[in-house]
């Protein structure tokens, strides 16, 4: 086999070319850049596809160029589900009930996360601390401000209902699995779970959802009520 020689001052070349290349990428780099490539690798690959590297190599740079503008990789998940919060249709302020608000919301998340199931993931492991979340934050303290909830029940309001949707925003899957497990439970110690059967296996259907928050918007109100007539 014959030896190739490359001169040494071809290669020589080629690393300062590559290295001017990827300064120059560096330099360019935004966070909005960052996080519009990491859009473009789970569009193509999941969230379990985007990895520091991936896209270190899709924005053309070092992988420790990235830390420059994301703290790390749940910085990048938390901007990507802003992005998705950023599509929530919100109703217009002063056109409905502070009740009627809550409901649209909340029913608007509920639809986002079954288009989105990834983004509850995301929710449930870490704060989604982005402009759009905010918005949506702000539009229900002030239905519940409306109603007469401030300070720190408005907070835990607030807690309960979007945990609420987040566990009922979840698709059913494996429910032949968790039937079956359902049906080998000893019935006297889970005697209500077994009056259920599947209707609480099928709890995530959007029936179920809207009666969930409608009764938590209930206590809402009438703990509102009860404060109200106290004062």
């Amino acid at each position: 086999m014959a030896l190739v020689r490359v001169p040494y001052m071809y290669i020589h070349v080629q690393y300062v070319y590559m290295s001017r290349t990827a300064r120059s990428g560096a330099s360019e780099l935004t966070r909005q850049h960052v996080i519009d490539a990491a859009a473009g690798l789970v569009a193509e690959r999941g969230y379990a596809g985007l990895t520091m590297r991936a896209l270190a190599q899709r924005c053309g740079v070092p992988t420790m160029t990235l830390y420059r503008h994301v703290r790390d990789k749940q910085d990048i998940l938390g901007a990507l589900a802003d992005r998705v919060l950023a599509e929530l249709q919100l109703p217009e302020p002063g056109t409905v009930t502070w009740q009627e608000e809550l409901a649209a919301v909340f029913g608007s998340v509920h639809d986002l996360l079954l288009k989105h199931p990834d983004v509850a993931v995301i929710a449930a492991r870490q704060p989604v601390a982005g402009e759009a979340a905010y918005r949506g934050a702000e539009v229900v303290l002030d239905a519940l401000r409306r109603g007469g909830i401030e300070g720190e029940p408005a907070a835990s309001a607030f807690a309960t209902l979007f945990v609420q949707q987040q566990l009922l925003s979840s698709a059913p899957g494996s429910l032949g699995r968790r039937h079956e497990v359902l049906e080998r439970l000893p019935r006297d110690d889970f005697d209500n779970l077994s009056r259920l059967g599947a209707v609480f296996l099928l709890r995530s259907t959007d029936r179920h959802f809207q009666d969930g928050l409608g009764l938590i918007i209930s206590g809402l109100e009438t703990k509102a009520r009860t404060r109200a007539e106290g004062q």
